[in-house]
């Protein structure tokens, strides 16, 4: 992070967001998240040149970090969208639980709202007290980080739920990182966004999940009544094994909340 976050090449930049963001920099979950996803903003429509130059820049800083990079990354999308399986060597030996390589994702993905500078700790800086390494990072800010991860989950179990393929049990992670950001975002501001990301996503994935093409709202709303209806329902939580999402209350998340009485003609967030 400390290498690459301040890239900047014909005016795309790149801000950290998922996850690992919510927890090295927002300070807001207590699991282990070790993938880095950074988007490409500065531009809507970026030129394939420009992009190619901003890897570019990105790969040098790598390398100069140390790190391996050719052979270690993949291009898909026109360029729009890059991952770095980058292998270290491990100074203790673990039992497989973590990957033997960073993954660094790094993808044309529109924000609605402008990043916000944060300082990024490793667990080691914040354990020992020392300072960030990685200083003034700019960061997807939480309501749009709870919109994505609220309209991903919908999605992702609603294509499950619908017999279209197997439940992602990973899913969880959402559950949990939304419950951990409770009352730290605008709920309405978030319910804006997701509207908009369901739209987009309709638009993009609708040919493998038709009836969210059709209706992604509708589509995102079902799949949550599924979800809390699991309790009463052995047969679905035998076999979706979504006994996980219990705990958060999740039918009475304000997000879900705000979806539910939005209208569909939302207007997109700048």
């Amino acid at each position: 992070m400390a290498a690459i976050h301040d890239v900047e090449v014909d005016g795309l930049t790149l801000a950290f967001g998922g996850g690992t963001a919510l927890g090295r920099a927002y300070r807001l979950l207590e699991r282990m998240s070790e993938d880095i996803d950074l988007r490409i903003v500065g531009q809507d429509k970026p030129s394939r040149g420009a992009l190619k130059r901003l890897r570019t820049e990105v790969n040098k800083r790598i390398e100069a970090a140390g790190f391996a990079v050719g052979g270690h990354y993949s291009i898909k999308q026109n360029d729009r969208y890059v991952r770095y399986d980058l292998p270290y060597e491990p100074v203790a030996k673990g039992e497989g639980v973590l990957r033997p390589e960073i993954k660094i994702e790094i993808a044309v993905f529109p924000i609605c709202t402008a990043p916000e500078k944060l300082s990024v700790s490793s667990f080691v800086a914040e354990a020992s007290g020392a300072d960030a390494e990685a200083k003034a990072v700019a960061c997807v800010r939480l309501a749009e980080t709870a919109a994505d991860k609220f309209v991903a989950l919908g999605r992702r179990a609603g294509f499950a739920f619908a017999g279209l393929g197997n439940l992602d049990h990973t899913l969880v992670r959402h559950i949990y990182d939304l419950s951990r950001m409770d009352g730290h975002y605008d709920a309405a501001e978030a319910a804006a966004i997701a509207l908009e990301t369901m739209k987009a996503d309709a638009e993009r994935r609708g040919d493998e999940y038709p009836a969210y093409k059709a209706d992604p709202k509708g589509e995102t709303l079902r799949a949550y009544e599924v979800i809390s209806k699991t309790r009463s329902s052995p047969r679905a939580t035998r076999s979706c094994s979504v006994t996980w999402f219990m705990a958060t209350g999740l039918n009475s998340h304000p997000l879900l909340r705000r979806c539910k009485t939005s209208s569909n003609e939302s207007g997109t967030l700048r």
